[in-house]
């Protein structure tokens, strides 16, 4: 099962500071593997980190770990950044603590053909219409790239797609979020931790969240 982790403070945090609950450790290791591979503006990483809670030969073993048993535990998460996370077969909770951001968050995504993964990093639920996109050119009507969105929640991401316009067609304007018939998906709502994924072919764009301190 695919799931997402985003930091949601003002500041840095490392993995080292997530607290993760809910997993039976009698067995050594957790009795189900987490697995998390770091997040950005370039899509995912390829490395894979594993949640480790054990002793063994008298060392702790407490966080995240590669294959080889190097710690990431000091690995750090910037503002809107985060986790793609892999659970088998149980559920369990990824908890952080920090500062609510005082203003937006603006993900930047870089180009290179990728579908790229983008979690509401803010403590308040948000709709698809609250969240800004910034850095297209719209010379030609649409962007001069297209952007597509699926949904992603705790299970992972849904089949619903939705592509970002900004333009205007027979004295109608489509600004926001849309699906390939164009009904308006602009009142989804994101929670926090939920997202989506976005695929964008050709340019660089950044997605901003916005502060609910700021409304």
């Amino acid at each position: 099962m695919g799931a997402s982790f985003v930091n949601v403070s003002g500041g840095n945090l490392t993995l080292g500071d997530l607290i993760v609950t809910g997993y039976d450790a009698t067995e050594g290791y957790a009795d189900f593997e987490i697995i998390a591979q770091e997040l950005n503006g370039f899509g995912k990483t390829l490395s894979n980190y594993s949640y480790c809670d054990f002793e063994e030969e008298g060392t702790t073993y407490k966080g995240w770990y590669d294959e080889d048993m190097n710690c990431y535990n000091d690995l750090v998460i910037q503002p809107g950044e985060g986790l793609w996370i892999y659970s088998p077969s149980e559920d369990f909770k990824i908890q952080s603590a920090g500062m609510v951001p005082q203003s937006p968050i603006a993900v930047t995504l870089r180009a290179g053909g990728q579908a790229k993964m983008v979690v509401n990093p803010m403590p308040a639920a948000v709709t698809l219409g609250d969240i800004g996109v910034t850095g297209y050119d719209k010379t030609e009507g649409y962007a001069d790239f297209e952007i597509i969105a699926q949904e992603l929640n705790g299970f992972g991401k849904t089949l619903s797609n939705y592509s970002y316009c900004d333009f205007e067609e027979e004295g109608d304007t489509y600004f926001g979020w849309y699906d390939e018939d164009m009904n308006d998906y602009n009142d989804v709502v994101v929670n926090p931790g939920e997202g989506l994924w976005i695929y964008s072919p050709s340019a660089d764009f950044s997605v901003v969240f916005p502060s609910p301190l700021s409304e």
